[in-house]
């Protein structure tokens, strides 16, 4: 018994390397993002703005959902095949006892092998990550190093991902019949009988969930979540019943039928045995060619919320008591002396508790070229955002009049109304909650409020060009340290700068670029090898299948035919569904923000520049599958 056990696994060779390889990417491909999640520094906001840190999440969570479904998968293809190998065992007499210990024995084994092998590649993975984020892009903080919590992380998660697919795929396999072990591999899916009403309702609810994207995400941008679950709910009524279509071809046009038998045979045949690899796919397809096109829109947003948050080029805070400002003479030199100008210098008084900083609204209006209004015992309510900036900003709703404390008495402010607008921008000394008085309740606030102690003023400039200011920015921020002195990374006193706000802006979306990019084609890598992976382990039943076609008549000609529609059915399929997906998502989540038409625009160039490398994926694995078919006839003909 042990002899022929020894046997098979020799036999069996290529299935074992697959399993492993396939599963090494998947391990590797996790780890590489892992270790860049995990790392302290990474998201230390004082050496990686969060700017750029925050985007790596998604990629992050796309990579470990997809090894969720990838481990199980690939498992589950190569447990059907083995049951084969496990049925002919018991046969000729081994036990069911010894036939889950080997089987334990050769997943543990297994197991083993994939996982240390994909740390050790995705450690040269996160090496390589390490080097595009230092060098490549620029962020030189952060310590090249090899993570052992990651290490941690990634191995349990992927042996409980494993061990609970061992579990169900060994009870599944302890259930089954000897006769039903043998004959697994030639099985369709399960899943009842597809119905052509089933796979049309599919294509109701795919609709459906682009209506309501239509209808109400302007209202409420969180309707996304619930389109998308009625998108997946119409995907797997479509995939799951495609295979009716051929059924009902066949009973509307039965001659076109008969003349096309062998096809449209074989592909419905494959069509019910892979229905979860199309549906797998699509959607592997459709996150590729969604990340790739958001990433496409970030650049232009990024950069242009750099300038629209920093309308001076540059701005520091000077504390009345304690924070001395520079003379504007001061400044006007070091511009010069850098090869630049200054063109313009303002000043504006605030004052400030902990929650809210209060402007003079003269000021607002004169320096900003505003018309705002505010009434005495009022405040005008701003939240300084972009509407336009790409991101959905959360108002506090109705909003209760101001309790101000004084020696004389508390004094209530009502509220007039809100607006949105950046004003000065992303100022580190400005909180998030602006308020505008008129000129005879801002001299209230500084002189009788018992919390509005903090004051002084925001000091403003605009460069002749701020693209080249770097050097007088931090020139400027040198000379307040000496000046003042204090703890240097004290964001409060930071000065604030349009080209370092657009150097940061310029990191992040290339960052996000190259995250997005090599998590897709780490992605696209592994949605083809798992194709591969189902068409290797079946191809010793496929083979049977056309030899035997051959017996009865089929040509050549026609097989080769026959291999390429199938092929194109399993590229094409996933992939119409997906584009298809992209174009609308890709124009309804960033329309409410004014960039619905360039969302448009990036996600159709997504989707043509993926079709070209898919197409050329296609045709180079229709070539070649179309070779060993003809090569497989072609030996039994010898």
């Amino acid at each position: 018994m042990k002899t022929i056990a020894f046997k098979m696994f020799r036999a069996n060779m290529q299935q074992y390397r697959l399993f492993i390889l396939c599963n090494l990417a998947s391990v590797a491909i996790s780890y590489s993002f892992i270790a860049i999640a995990a790392n302290k520094p990474f998201k230390d906001p004082t050496i990686v703005d969060s700017m750029v840190s925050s985007n790596i999440y998604a990629p992050t969570a796309l990579v470990v959902l997809f090894s969720c479904l990838f481990i199980p998968y690939t498992h589950s293809v190569f447990m059907k095949v083995r049951s084969k190998e496990y049925g002919i065992l018991l046969t000729l007499g081994m036990t069911e006892s010894e036939a889950r210990i080997q089987v334990l024995i050769e997943n543990m084994v297994l197991c083993v092998l994939f996982l240390l092998s994909g740390l050790g590649v995705g450690t040269l993975l996160s090496l390589f990550f390490w080097g595009m984020i230092r060098y490549g892009i620029g962020i030189h903080g952060i310590q090249i190093k090899v993570s052992l919590v990651a290490y941690k992380v990634t191995a349990l998660y992927v042996g409980g991902v494993f061990l609970l697919s061992l579990a169900f795929n060994l009870l599944s396999m302890l259930k089954s019949t000897i006769l039903e072990k043998i004959k697994y591999t030639d099985k369709t899916e399960s899943g009842g009988r597809a119905k052509v009403w089933l796979c049309a309702a599919g294509v109701g609810l795919t609709v459906a969930s682009f209506a309501v994207m239509v209808l109400f995400y302007h209202i409420h941008s969180n309707i996304w979540f619930v389109s998308l679950l009625v998108c997946v709910l119409g995907s797997v009524l479509i995939f799951f019943n495609g295979g009716a279509l051929i059924d009902y071809y066949k009973l509307k046009r039965p001659q076109s039928y008969l003349r096309q038998l062998f096809l449209l045979s074989d592909i419905k045949y494959y069509y019910r045995k892979n229905r979860t690899i199309f549906f797998v796919t699509s959607w592997i397809f459709f996150a590729i060619l969604f990340f790739m096109m958001f990433s496409l829109i970030t650049y232009p947003n990024f950069t242009h919320n750099a300038v629209t948050y920093h309308p001076y080029h540059m701005v520091y805070t000077e504390i009345t008591g304690s924070y001395r400002p520079l003379g504007d003479k001061d400044v006007r030199q070091i511009a010069e002396s850098h090869g630049n100008r200054v063109i313009r210098e303002d000043s504006v008084k605030f004052v400030r508790n902990e929650l809210y900083t209060i402007f003079d609204v003269a000021d607002i209006d004169k320096l900003l070229a505003k018309r705002y209004s505010v009434q005495r015992g009022s405040v005008l309510y701003v939240y300084p955002y972009d509407v336009k900036d790409g991101y959905e900003h959360v108002t506090d709703g109705k909003l209760a009049d101001l309790r101000i404390d004084s020696p004389e008495g508390a004094r209530s402010f009502s509220i007039q109304d809100s607006v949105m607008d950046p004003l000065f921008g992303q100022i580190n000394s400005i909180s998030d909650r602006i308020l505008l008085v008129n000129t005879q309740d801002y001299s209230w606030f500084t002189t009788h409020s018992d919390s509005y102690k903090i004051g002084g003023f925001l000091h403003a400039y605009n460069f002749a060009d701020w693209r080249h200011s770097k050097d007088i920015v931090e020139e400027v921020a040198k000379k307040l340290h000496k000046q003042n002195g204090g703890d240097p990374l004290d964001r409060f006193y930071q000065v604030s700068s349009r080209t370092a706000a657009y150097r940061t802006a310029h990191q992040s979306s290339n960052f996000l670029t190259f995250v997005v990019l090599y998590a897709c084609l780490l992605l696209y890598f592994s949605a083809i090898a798992m194709i591969h992976f189902k068409l290797k382990m079946e191809s010793m039943s496929d083979n049977r299948r056309y030899r035997s076609l051959h017996r009865i008549g089929l040509l050549e000609d026609e097989l080769k035919t026959m291999v390429d529609r199938k092929i194109r059915v399993i590229f094409g399929v996933p992939f119409a569904y997906a584009a298809v997906l992209t174009i609308a998502y890709s124009y309804y989540t960033n329309s409410s923000y004014g960039y619905g038409l360039i969302g448009l625009a990036c996600g159709a160039l997504t989707v043509s520049a993926f079709l070209l490398l898919h197409a050329a994926v296609y045709r180079r694995y229709s070539q070649s599958s179309s070779r060993q078919a003809t090569a497989g006839i072609s030996q039994f003909k010898g």
